[in-house]
Parts: structure tokens; C-alpha cells; sequence
């Protein structure tokens, strides 16, 4: 036999509180899991893989966030000869190299360099982070290969 509770009553209260309480743990666990604008504001894809020469081009939303971060991860030991726009920090024992992008404008962007070796498609791998003006977390797009 289910119990009726009374309107206004502390037991009442309780009991609606615990449902408010699970609706929106549910909603904060479901609602990033959907994706968001921010994510999708930034995509990438390499234009040229594979070989000495590697072209990322990076698509930028509106609004842009303030500034971006390309990690691009090589095999280690691999040196980088020359890059446009300039890298900002390499780290060649651990085949890893940062562009740090402020002030970017909604837009196409593309960063291109050139390796001491060339590198299978299966050894280089990119990706874009960056924090969305809208706030949040630092969000990482994987770069897409062809």
C-alpha cells in the first residue's frame, strides 16, 4: 500500500528534493556527452601526410577562441627543419612539437613543416586544444588523416 503524503510535509519535501537532485546529476553527466558547439567550432585535417613534409589545416568557428594549441606527435628522434608559422617548442626525444596560436580569427589556418626524414601516416599523429570562450574545460579535436 503506497503512502499518501501530505502537501507541504517534510517527507514531501525530501522526496522532491532526491528527484530534483537525480534530474540533474543525469543532466550534467548526459549533457557532455552530446557534444558541444565548442567542439565543433574547431575541426583539422592534415592536407599533406606522410613523407618529410606535413600540412595541417585548421578550421575556426565563430566566436574564435582566444588562442589554440597544435601538438604534433612524430616519431621520436624526429627532428623538425622548418615549420610556418614558427614552432614554438619541440621536444625531439619525445617526438613532440607545440604551436601555441593567439589571436586567431574565425577562418581556414594552415601550418605546414618540413621533417629531417619522412614519417608513414602511421607514425605521425596531431592534435588541436584550446578552451572555448564560452568556458569550460581544455577541449582536444583529433586531427583527421585522409
Amino acid at each position: 500500500m503506497k503512502k499518501q503524503l501530505k502537501r507541504g510535509s517534510m517527507a514531501g519535501r525530501r522526496e522532491h528534493r532526491l528527484w530534483l537532485t537525480c534530474f540533474l546529476f543525469l543532466l550534467c553527466i548526459l549533457l557532455p556527452a552530446t557534444g558541444s558547439a565548442a567542439e565543433e567550432s574547431v575541426t583539422a585535417r592534415y592536407l599533406r601526410l606522410g613523407g618529410s613534409a606535413l600540412t595541417v589545416e585548421i578550421n575556426v568557428g565563430s566566436p574564435p577562441p582566444s588562442s589554440l594549441i597544435l601538438v604534433q606527435h612524430l616519431p621520436p628522434g624526429t627532428r623538425l627543419l622548418d615549420s610556418s608559422p614558427a614552432v614554438n617548442n619541440v621536444n625531439v626525444e619525445k617526438g613532440e612539437a607545440k604551436w601555441l596560436l593567439h589571436s586567431i580569427p574565425s577562418g581556414r589556418l594552415v601550418v605546414e613543416m618540413t621533417l629531417d626524414r619522412p614519417v608513414g601516416a602511421d607514425e605521425a599523429a596531431a592534435e588541436i586544444r584550446f578552451k572555448p570562450l564560452e568556458g569550460g574545460g581544455m577541449v582536444i579535436v583529433p586531427v583527421a588523416k585522409p
